[in-house]
């Protein structure tokens, strides 16, 4: 399933990830097997993406339902507060019913549940955007923003009660300090 699993800890609201559950068990009449044969996918994009400390970035969370339908999505993501924060957390009216939506930039995790109960969704769509603000410079290679799952706290993508989640796509951010990284730049002198 994801090519990345990080625990997701510090959630004051422990059974919320059983609103997805349910979600999911109202869609029991439809035919699920088409659906958890194209696996859906989770993604963070732009990423890898750049920006320069004090910033603000928007992140939109993917949904790719490879091709069959989709009812609800459950997302778990860790992320270093020390390089990047989320001020914010808007849903997509793509799916209607949020079930949670939880940030602890202390603790540096963000979980989210939306849904939709009359008819399923299908397709690529964003359904949340994460607006970022950087804290302080990364190293050059950046930093990440893991999907991840621990108990019941577990990201997810369902439909005809069961998941259909085949990937997940971390996000990765580079924050770069005032005027850039330096870089020092060799001459390349060749030998006889």
């Amino acid at each position: 399933m994801s090519h990345y699993a990080a625990p997701c800890r510090g959630y004051s609201l422990a059974g919320a990830g059983l609103a997805l559950a349910l979600l999911a068990a109202m869609a029991l009449g439809r035919p699920a097997a088409a659906a958890r044969a194209a696996g859906a996918t989770l993604s963070l994009e732009p990423s890898p993406a750049t920006i320069t400390v004090t910033q603000a970035l928007t992140l939109s969370l993917v949904l790719d339902t490879g091709g069959g339908p989709a009812s609800g999505v459950a997302a778990c993501l860790r992320f270093d507060p020390r390089y990047v924060q989320i001020e914010s957390l808007e849903p997509d009216p793509v799916l209607p019913q949020v079930l949670l939506t939880e940030v602890d930039n202390r603790a540096g995790t963000l979980r989210y549940e939306a849904g939709k109960l009359e008819s399923p969704v299908a397709g690529r769509m964003t359904v949340a955007r994460l607006q970022l603000r950087a804290r302080a410079a990364t190293p050059p290679a950046g930093t990440w923003l893991r999907f991840g799952s621990s108990g019941l706290a577990t990201t997810d993508v369902v439909y005809g009660g069961g998941s259909i989640l085949a990937a997940t796509y971390d996000g990765c951010v580079r924050v770069e300090p005032p005027g850039g990284y330096r870089r020092l730049w060799l001459p390349l002198a060749a030998r006889p």
